[in-house]
Formats: C-alpha cells, structure tokens, sequence
C-alpha cells in the first residue's frame, strides 16, 4: 500500500471515528 493510500485510509477512519 502507498503512503498516500495509507494516509487516506487513516482520515477516513478518523472521520468516522470522530
């Protein structure tokens, strides 16, 4: 998986998270 994928990936979840 690229950084930028990844990255994506984490504000995703942090956006549905919080």
């Amino acid at each position: 998986m690229t950084n930028v994928g990844n990255e994506t990936y984490r504000l995703d979840t942090s956006r549905i998270r919080f």
